[in-house]
Parts: structure tokens; C-alpha cells; sequence
């Protein structure tokens, strides 16, 4: 609540201090976006951040700490190092089905669809909830209609 409150005020407060200057659409969601990344983060999300990046170099082949730095820098708002520890996430356990789920995310959104559509494959490949394996085919079908969805892997237990 405080920080869309924050966020606000930033907003208005631009409005208010810049008298009549005609702002441009481009320059206002220039100046929301810096507001925005000079957010402070919390203590705690650092610490935790911190925390999870000494235990990742101690155990160097743990895909689930990797995951959580991806959650946490994608809180931080650091998205490039959230893609990159979900990417080293599913380098060590090729088949953690979250990694290739928040890949295909952020690769959808970045416009990257060849990538979008490989980390789906993989997540539809890898998953055994059914919802999942729905959401990941959806995704394909959304960014490619004609897309071969290839049928999962046999034995695909841990």
C-alpha cells in the first residue's frame, strides 16, 4: 500500500512541481520508471538476497537457490539478474519445471519468442501437475498457433 501511495504522489508530485511544462507521453514514463527504480528495496529482501547468494556459491549445483534469487531480484525490480539465475537454474537441474516457467515469462514479454517457446516446450516437457502442463500449452498456442507441441518426455520422475 505504501508504495503505490509512494508511487502516486511521485506522479502527482511531478505534475505539481512542473508547473504548466507540456511533458511528452515518452518523457512522463520516463520520469514514473526512474521514480520507480529509486524505490528503496527493503532491509529485508537484501538481507535475504545476501543470504541466498552466499549459500548459492557454497553449494554451486543447487537449482532451488538459484530460484529463489530469481524471485527475489525480480522483486528487486534487477530483472536481468532474475533471467539470469532462473537461466542458471535450469542449466544445473534441466529439469525444474519453475525455471523454465519464469523463463518463458520473461522471454514472452521480452518479445524473444523462439526462446519463449523453447523454455514452454521444456515446461510442458517437465511438468506433472496438469495445470501446468494447460498454462505452458496455452502459451505455445498463444505465441504460435502452428507451433509442433511435442508430447512429453517418458519417465520423467526426479
Amino acid at each position: 500500500m505504501k508504495s503505490t501511495y509512494f508511487k502516486v504522489f511521485a506522479f502527482v508530485s511531478l505534475f505539481v512541481f512542473a508547473g504548466s511544462m507540456d511533458l511528452s507521453a515518452q518523457k512522463t514514463a520516463r520520469v514514473v520508471k526512474s521514480t520507480e527504480a529509486a524505490l528503496p528495496v527493503s532491509a529485508d529482501l537484501v538481507q535475504a538476497k545476501d543470504v541466498i547468494q552466499e549459500a548459492a556459491k557454497k553449494y554451486p549445483k543447487n537449482a532451488e537457490l538459484q530460484i529463489q534469487l530469481g524471485f527475489i531480484f525480480k522483486k528487486m525490480k534487477r530483472y536481468g539478474d532474475s533471467r539470469r539465475a532462473f537461466e542458471e537454474a535450469v542449466k544445473i537441474d534441466p529439469k525444474l519445471v519453475e525455471g523454465h516457467y519464469m523463463l518463458g515469462l520473461i522471454y514472452e514479454y521480452r518479445k524473444e519468442t523462439n526462446k519463449a517457446l523453447k523454455e514452454w516446450q521444456e515446461c510442458l516437457n517437465w511438468a506433472s501437475d496438469p495445470e501446468m502442463k494447460n498454462t505452458a500449452i496455452l502459451h505455445i498456442h498463444h505465441l504460435d498457433p502452428k507451433f509442433p507441441i511435442s508430447k512429453p518426455k517418458a519417465a520423467k520422475k526426479a
